[in-house]
């Protein structure tokens, strides 16, 4: 069965959140400091675009290009339309994007829970989702009340002396 709990769609939505947040950190980082320097020739600037690509988290990819860019001479630009152009220069053009697909994804994932379970769903006996995930919820007590009577208090204040019957108890 494939259940739906909200309280835990919730707490896990918050988590992906900051899952997403702690993965895009480095990402912006390494992107802030690639975008900055200008390179004098076309293939640095693409050996530098060519490691940008590689970097992508599990939330995130950047979309990297190369653009050129001018560098005129000093001064006020003449009143004739062709500027001279004294260099040329390259720079890296990123635009950062979410990777939807796997985010859509973890985000109808983050509320289900599987339960294997023998109790069927059509029939006579037939129980719903929300009724076996309760059953498991309440479940703890009964794993509670074990812990309990497995307490080393409780086992070795009964007048057993070998062990294999103080595990033979412990079972029961």
């Amino acid at each position: 069965m494939v259940g739906h709990s909200s309280r835990q769609d919730q707490r896990r939505q918050q988590a992906l959140a900051r899952e997403r947040q702690a993965a895009a950190a480095p990402l912006e980082a390494a992107v802030r400091e690639a975008v900055q320097p200008e390179y004098v020739c076309q293939a640095d600037a693409e050996a530098a675009a060519t490691k940008l690509r590689a970097l992508q988290s599990a939330y995130h990819q950047g979309e990297v290009g190369v653009e050129e860019r001018p560098q005129y001479g000093p001064g006020r630009p003449s009143q004739k339309p062709p500027r001279v152009v004294k260099a040329r220069r390259y720079g890296l053009r990123v635009t950062p994007q979410e990777r939807s697909e796997i985010i859509a994804r973890q985000t109808q994932a983050a509320g289900c829970c599987v339960l294997l379970t023998h109790v069927p769903t059509p029939g006579e006996m037939a129980h719903s989702a929300g009724e076996v995930l309760w059953a498991s919820k309440e479940q703890q007590g009964v794993e509670h009340n074990v812990g309990f009577w497995k307490a080393p208090v409780i086992v070795h204040s009964l007048c057993l002396q070998k062990p294999e019957r103080i595990d033979a108890l412990g079972l029961v």
